[in-house]
């Protein structure tokens, strides 16, 4: 579909919208679409309890629906990928990849940029002041924490320990904990100085994590207090500012943990047979 068909569907005839795993900010879309008086799916695919709606690990090799070029495809993709809808001339809605509309994007246009902003200009809706903050959070989160994208730090700290179910005094109270712990350095990590090995308590374990995002906050090794998965062992997990390290995994492997996930700026964890 062309501009022109893509501005006549917003000019009158309803959209359909074809919606990627149900996030925080996809379930905004969701219901942006709706207020608007449009419709949505969510894509559909094989997963480990069988087909049903995408999650983050099938969203981009979706089954269902057939795609058509009157649909406009936010963050997933049928099993051809994104180029199957570029031949239909199907909308796409995506900030994560080269050739997306929102991909490479500076943090100043964080929201435009993301998938919810990209939807509220298709619908030419204004956006609320949670909306800015939903978008922008999940395009560069570590940014919009420090008041990069259009949104205050302390609007965006607030949000964010809304977001995360903690007060934004427990929030303070994590980055303090977080920084001064009284755990001992543990010298056998890797040799890294500054990680800090440290046992918590559930609700210290989820003030620090909704904390460990905000810029300039040092990681920590979570022990203890995450649970014991059966047939897995204990849940660790490393959360703090981990982007531009590539000794996390290294680190895990270290303490003897397998089942080791996480990427660069996102949290790691793994687990400790026992």
């Amino acid at each position: 579909m062309g501009q022109d068909g893509f501005t006549a569907l917003i000019q009158g005839a309803k959209m359909e919208f074809v919606l990627g795993s149900m996030d925080p900010e996809m379930i905004a879309i969701a219901a942006a679409v709706e207020a608007a008086g449009h419709s949505w799916v969510s894509a559909v695919a094989p997963g480990k309890d069988g087909v049903g709606p995408v999650v983050y690990a099938n969203q981009y090799v979706a089954t269902s629906p057939q795609p058509s070029p009157d649909q406009i495809w936010v963050e997933c993709a049928p099993v051809r990928g994104k180029a199957e809808l570029r031949v239909l001339s199907a909308r796409i809605v995506d900030h994560h990849e080269v050739g997306d509309p929102g991909h490479g994007r500076p943090n100043s246009e964080a929201f435009v940029a993301s998938s919810l902003g990209q939807v509220l200009a298709m619908l030419g809706v204004e956006p609320t002041t949670e909306q800015v903050c939903i978008g922008a959070s999940d395009h560069a989160p570590v940014a919009f924490l420090a008041g990069e994208c259009g949104v205050r730090c302390e609007e965006a700290v607030a949000y964010h320990a809304r977001k995360m179910g903690v007060t934004s005094e427990s929030m303070a109270v994590a980055v303090k904990l977080i920084q001064s712990h009284a755990g001992a350095w543990n010298s056998n990590l890797c040799g890294v100085s500054d990680l800090r090995a440290v046992t918590m308590t559930p609700a210290e374990s989820k003030a620090v994590y909704a904390a460990s995002v905000l810029p300039g906050v040092l990681p920590v090794l979570n022990w203890g207090q995450q649970g014991i998965v059966a047939g897995k062992g204990r849940h660790v997990g490393i959360i703090g500012e981990t982007a531009g390290r590539t000794d996390i995994r290294a680190i895990l492997e270290s303490i003897g943990a397998t089942g080791i996930y996480g990427s660069p700026g996102r949290p790691w964890g793994g687990y400790i047979p026992i």
